[in-house]
């Protein structure tokens, strides 16, 4: 039986996000820090907090094996920015907010309407018993 889950998977959430920065799965997950690739992983860390039920040890396992604190340390950083005067934010962080409210306004689409889907699968199934 298919799961009524209505939050995005971490992978799903790495996939919308890679394209929006440049950068590869590997990348998001690898152990570089540079900020190119450390601001990415935080932003999709943070959506994966907001999005989904798992937990910031389970988040981190899922970008490299990271320790919950790192994601903590992460959210915290994009929390800031997230919060921050626009006025006050560079140039690429204003990209980098545009474009984590809009993964995550798809993600939140496409979870609402797999849902109805399996709904009304159910319901169909239902009627055939």
């Amino acid at each position: 039986m298919t799961s009524l889950r209505n939050w995005p998977t971490v992978a799903e959430i790495q996939e919308k996000v890679c394209p929006r920065f440049d950068v590869s799965r590997s990348d998001l997950i690898g152990p570089a820090r540079r900020r190119q690739l450390a601001r990415p992983r935080q932003f999709a860390m943070f959506l994966a907090r907001r999005l989904t039920p798992n937990s910031t040890c389970e988040i981190g396992r899922r970008f490299g094996g990271r320790n919950h604190s790192t994601v903590i340390h992460g959210l915290r950083v994009i929390d800031g920015i997230v919060s921050a005067a626009a006025d006050q934010l560079a140039g690429i962080d204003c990209v980098v907010v545009a474009a984590a409210a809009e993964i995550e306004a798809e993600l939140r689409e496409e979870n609402r309407q797999r849902a109805a889907t399996i709904r009304r699968l159910l319901a169909e199934e239902t009627k055939a018993l």
